[in-house]
């Protein structure tokens, strides 16, 4: 977050990006998290089942 405070620019936050998901540090201090469809990582519920599994985030303040 201290990159983007920085430089003002959104910065991407490799520790919390997936095959399915980008999460970005905006230079207000706030992260944004962009959802892409895609298939379930194998031994994820609802994997090779035509049916998305369930959405759990957990969020943290720090």
């Amino acid at each position: 977050m201290l990159e983007a405070k920085r430089t003002g620019k959104k910065v991407t936050v490799t520790d919390e990006t997936t095959a399915t998901s980008t999460t970005v540090a905006n230079p207000n201090g706030t992260l944004t998290t962009h959802v892409t469809p895609g298939r379930s990582a194998s031994g994820v519920p609802g994997h090779g089942t035509g049916r998305t599994p369930p959405l759990s985030v957990p969020l943290m303040v720090g």
